[in-house]
């Protein structure tokens, strides 16, 4: 590929319902009063390490780390304003 361009890398996990495949959970479910909190806190784990290790490290794999700009940006702003309190009591306990 001629340098420099432009490439768009886009997930889906972190959307509601907040579902996962078992097999790919990393961390137990949280136990709140929100069953969606509890799945999206899952999820969000898992992106983490999806981006870090499917696109990051391979970006260190194929030589293109070092001389990238990455921009990193959300199409939202996370879990709906309905399970505020249960992310509250969650961030309380951090």
């Amino acid at each position: 590929m001629k340098a420099p361009y432009y490439s768009t890398f886009i997930t889906l996990t972190n959307h509601f319902p907040f579902e996962i495949d078992p097999k790919d959970q990393l961390i137990d479910e949280y136990d709140s009063s929100s069953a969606i909190l509890n799945r999206y806190v899952t999820t969000v784990r898992y992106q983490d390490e999806a981006i870090k290790n499917f696109f990051f490290d391979r970006m260190k794999e194929e030589g293109l780390y070092d001389n990238t700009m990455f921009v990193l940006m959300g199409d939202h702003y996370g879990i709906s304003e309905a399970h505020h309190q249960a992310m509250a009591e969650l961030l309380k306990k951090r």
